[in-house]
């Protein structure tokens, strides 16, 4: 190296890999311990020796995730031999996602290099129209289905088929529009099978990595705060209710579809300012969606779901009518280790409000400490806030947020934690 100084003199350089006579990586040096190392002390015994690695397989996602987890300027790439290929530097990641979040944004908003459909031939056009048009025949056959289905509805209120025009009129021009770039994006080819599970809002993102869904990294910052997690699957999906549906009242309509991912093992890392912090743990994930979510005599509901020590997991609500009574469409689901569950009906498990807390900004009261008990699971826990304050004013104020669990089951202690949501105690 003395003897080519010179050639040396404009290299940015801090570390060496040393390889071995196949070319598999071995070690690497660092420079200042090259230049400060005794003349006769041999590399083998100044290298670090299995230095951490990635796979020219590696995408994107698994990159970044890398790099946030450690604090490197680069990386050596190997390949399924463990021989060196090459060198991916932490500033060609960020950049390459910050290319790809900005292409993001362009393709939501059906921007792809300043390219119009008019400028394509008219041949291509028209084929890419008919299909267009395919498709909204087959979506005004399924509206006229809906109509159909309501017909003796109709037939006995007979004013609500003047709103029929309006409703079709705006739903076509808003399913138009829907269509239009949808078509334009996978005519285009932008759209690729591995991003079918790729959904993003800012800067909050979830997206498959290596499968259809899982692992599932999710991405998410606010502020100084970011997260930057790998999920995988653990316990199989829980279908709420009866096979999906779940019931939320005796009226008709007053359901929603429902399921849950209870236990799904996570790990990452978590920014707060410039600390960042590598983290591990349990995910829930919840999906549900509904035509209304509270009949006419229901006021809110008290949701929970929690992970016990023992390895099982709890799914319960409680909906809340106007005197104060549960609502009998109250239900839960026990999902023990192994992934099997069982429905609890209202008079399977009893809730108790132990003590109440009022928030400081709007001066609503709610729960703040419950006793739960199920009496057929042998299951008497007590769940707390972890922390008070977790009050949210979106559409409307509510409270949600962590809590943790200690009790007993079976007359063996256990814990865990989980997340609570409580609605409707606004004031009339």
């Amino acid at each position: 190296m003395e003897q080519n100084v010179e050639s040396y003199r404009d290299y940015v350089v801090q570390y060496s890999y040393v390889i071995d006579a196949r070319g598999r990586l071995v070690g690497v040096l660092r420079m200042r311990d090259l230049l400060l190392a005794p003349r006769d002390l041999s590399i083998g015994r100044l290298m670090l020796r299995d230095p951490l690695t990635v796979r020219d397989t590696s995408n994107l996602d698994e990159l970044r995730s890398f790099f946030s987890s450690h604090a490197f300027f680069g990386v050596p790439v190997v390949d399924s031999r463990g021989v060196l290929l090459g060198l991916v530097q932490r500033s060609d990641v960020e950049q390459a996602q910050a290319d790809r979040a900005g292409t993001d944004y362009l393709k939501s908003q059906g921007i792809v290099g300043g390219e119009e459909l008019r400028t394509m031939p008219l041949w291509q056009r028209s084929r890419r129209r008919l299909a267009w048009l395919s498709i909204n025949i087959v979506l005004n056959v399924v509206a006229a289905s809906v109509i159909a289905f309501y017909q003796e509805t109709l037939a006995a209120v007979i004013a609500l088929a003047v709103f029929l025009p309006i409703i079709s009129d705006m739903s076509g021009c808003s399913g138009n529009q829907a269509v239009a770039v949808s078509m334009r994006e996978l005519s285009l080819g932008l759209v690729r099978p591995a991003e079918v599970f790729r959904v993003w809002l800012k800067d909050w993102a979830a997206a498959a990595s290596g499968g259809p869904v899982f692992p599932l990294h999710l991405r998410a910052a606010a502020g100084e705060v970011a997260l930057d997690l790998r999920l995988l699957q653990g316990k199989p999906a829980v279908l709420q209710g009866d096979r999906g549906l779940s019931r939320k009242s005796a009226e008709l309509g007053n359901a929603s579809y429902y399921y849950s991912l209870t236990r799904l093992p996570a790990a990452g890392t978590l920014r707060v300012g410039d600390e960042r912090l590598v983290v591990t743990g349990a995910a829930w994930m919840d999906r549900e969606w509904s035509t209304s979510s509270l009949g006419r005599d229901q006021v809110g509901w008290d949701w929970f779901a929690l992970q016990l020590s023992d390895g099982s997991d709890l799914m319960l609500y409680q909906l809340r009518r106007r005197d104060g009574t549960a609502d009998p469409t109250s239900s839960g689901t026990l999902v023990g280790p192994a992934g099997r569950s069982r429905s609890l009906a209202p008079s399977d498990f009893a809730l108790e409000v132990l003590d109440q807390w009022t928030s400081p900004d709007s001066g609503i009261r709610y729960p703040a400490r419950w006793r739960l008990r199920a009496p057929s699971e042998l299951l008497d826990l007590v769940v707390s806030p972890r922390l008070a304050d977790q009050e949210l004013d979106l559409a409307f104020r509510y409270w949600e947020g962590a809590v943790a669990l200690e009790g007993t089951r079976a007359g063996r202690p256990v814990s865990g934690q989980g997340y609570a949501e409580l609605t409707g105690y606004t004031p009339p």
